[in-house]
């Protein structure tokens, strides 16, 4: 009885070790490519930007993040 309780505790732990390292890493957004500014809708570049332009927009952002 003991033992089984000892066990079903320490998977319980590693479980729980194992669900909040998972999540620290979601919060942390460490897998993605998205600017920042851009996720967050912090600023928006002006209408009629060409690609280049937006792409040097969010650059200067991050920069300034």
């Amino acid at each position: 009885m003991q033992r089984t309780m000892r066990k079903t505790t320490l998977v319980f732990i590693a479980a729980t070790g194992a669900f909040f390292l998972l999540f620290a890493q979601w919060r942390t957004h460490s897998q993605t490519t998205v600017s920042p500014c851009e996720e967050k809708k912090l600023a928006m570049p002006l209408i009629g930007l060409t690609d280049g332009e937006k792409k040097a927009f969010f650059a200067g952002c991050d920069e300034f993040m």
